[in-house]
């Protein structure tokens, strides 16, 4: 287990990962409902895949038995949070519409514990 992220720190890497206007609120929230913001969080989902290296990895935890364009990805790399926050956004969020409903934490409303205005975080890398 890695150190979790803090608010800020997800705040920062969900904006790179291309997250923009509320639904960086939202980003943020379902990160911390999925993983506790632990972007080395590893689930092998033993009940939904039969290929323990296809769980749910990292700060969005992927689904990678229903993201097969993911096993060529190491584990490790993975669970780096920009890497999976890039993934989380284009292979999840922009597939469904620019929704979350890719997410159980989303649609069980379990995100909805962590949900808080953002604090729009100064990131150099974005200009601000």
């Amino acid at each position: 287990m890695m150190q979790p992220l803090s608010r800020g720190e997800i705040e920062v890497v969900v904006r790179r990962a291309g997250f923009t206007g509320a639904d960086v609120d939202v980003a943020v929230a379902v990160a911390l409902a999925e993983s506790g913001g632990d972007p080395a969080q590893v689930n092998p989902e033993p009940q939904a895949n039969p290929v323990p290296s296809k769980g749910s990895i990292g700060l969005f935890q992927i689904f990678r038995w229903q993201h097969p364009e993911t096993w060529g990805i190491s584990i490790d790399d993975l669970c780096d949070p920009l890497l999976n926050a890039r993934l989380a956004y284009l292979l999840i969020y922009i597939p469904r519409g620019k929704t979350f409903v890719g997410w159980s934490t989303f649609n069980s409303g379990a995100y909805k514990k962590f949900l808080q205005p953002s604090f729009a975080v100064a990131d150099p890398e974005l200009g601000q």
